[in-house]
């Protein structure tokens, strides 16, 4: 895994997105469009009624993304233990 690129609600969260970062050590990509699931629905609907031609039509309507880079000398373990922790907390 060169990088994570993800989207959807979860994303608006920058803590979360720089804790998949640092527990991946994998720089983290994510669309400032936070559903872009349902704009490639779109984009497809759209290159089907011939309102674009190819994928560099699309690409330029959605160029706006952030990089979330692993900080260098986190604890990984304990990182990855306080999230265990967590999540423990939140399905007990």
């Amino acid at each position: 895994l060169k990088e994570l690129w993800v989207d959807g609600g979860a994303t608006r969260n920058r803590w979360l997105m720089q804790f998949l970062a640092d527990l991946l050590q994998r720089p983290v990509i994510r669309s400032l469009s936070p559903e872009v699931s349902a704009l490639g629905a779109a984009h497809l609907a759209g290159k089907a009624l011939g309102l674009w031609n190819d994928a560099a039509d699309l690409q330029a309507l959605e160029r706006q993304r952030e990089r979330f880079d692993p900080v260098p000398g986190r604890d990984l373990e304990g990182l990855y233990q306080e999230w265990q922790k967590a999540l423990r907390r939140v399905m007990c």
